[in-house]
């Protein structure tokens, strides 16, 4: 599997490379839930857009929350109780009391501001997570998941991968999963069928609808799919790679496999095909582990 990725690599084919920190996605939730300036009037329109300020305040709630008050986030997005939403309003307050304020917005009083509207907030959150029929399958959980936001940009990538190439018929390709295959499936399907238009937002790929270069969407397994095996070989290494970053002790040295990964993450964080929605605590840990193997 890794003479195949090196063969591929050798042709200087694109191998994207996407890693999601679940506890530092919960934060996003977060922010883009009780700090929606729908539901919470002291927030101005410029919240609904990728900000360093958001950025910043959620690797503040990542530093300073409980385990118990993160694991209370995933239960209350996905479960939309109005008694859950109002706990993590007050384990939030409590947990960062000592240190509230982030680039001038103080985050207890901002988030007062949603409590009226926790029931309207807790109503859409269950109306998104029970919707059936078109545009896009749902299964539980499934639109909050990390999964969901790391796959559409994915797309929007590797839509712009092709851009200026005519008739690149470019088909995605998905490891078969009974929680996505349905979600994803709709989820291309209604970018490509939609009016074309592209929204533009610093930081992050151009969003595109109407699709050029993507046609369709296939579910296939990784038992039988080639290409897939290496993804999945590739996924597997990203995973114990970051693992590694994240260990407090760490090995003298390496295993040829894992060495080869760190390498192989490397030449992705070079190459630009990747996209890491992680913290600046694990991206910190992360570059430092790199470094300290490359020195040896």
């Amino acid at each position: 599997m890794r003479k195949m990725s090196e063969a591929i690599l050798s042709e200087r084919l694109p191998i994207g490379n996407y890693v999601v920190e679940r506890r530092y996605m919960v934060m996003a939730l977060i922010l883009e839930n009780l700090f929606d300036p729908l539901y919470n009037p002291l927030l101005g329109n410029e919240w609904t857009h990728p900000t360093e300020i958001k950025k910043n305040i959620a690797n503040h709630l990542y530093a300073n929350l409980s385990p118990a008050t993160v694991a209370l986030a995933g239960r209350a997005f996905t479960e939309s109780e109005d008694a859950q939403l109002n706990s993590l309003l007050a384990a939030i307050q409590a947990e960062i009391d000592d240190a509230p304020v982030v680039d001038g917005v103080d985050i207890p009083t901002t988030l007062e501001g949603v409590r009226p509207a926790i029931p309207d907030l807790a109503a859409s959150l269950r109306a998104v997570m029970r919707r059936a029929g078109p545009p896009i399958r749902l299964s539980r959980g499934g639109i909050k998941s990390p999964n969901t936001p790391s796959f559409f940009y994915f797309v929007m990538h590797f839509e712009h991968l092709f851009d200026g190439i005519p008739n690149s018929g470019v088909r995605v390709v998905f490891d078969s999963s009974t929680q996505f295959d349905a979600t994803f499936e709709d989820l291309v399907q209604v970018c490509i069928n939609a009016t074309p238009h592209i929204l533009l937002f610093r930081g992050h790929p151009p969003l595109a609808f109407g699709l050029k270069a993507i046609t369709g969407f296939e579910v296939e397994n990784s038992a039988t799919e080639p290409l897939l095996q290496i993804a999945d070989f590739n996924a597997v290494g990203a995973r114990k790679a970051f693992e590694l970053a994240l260990a407090t002790d760490k090995p003298e040295s390496l295993s040829p496999a894992l060495t080869y990964h760190l390498g192989f993450l490397a030449e992705k964080l070079r190459g630009g095909h990747f996209n890491y929605v992680i913290s600046d605590h694990l991206a910190r840990l992360f570059w430092d582990t790199m470094h300290h193997y490359a020195a040896e």
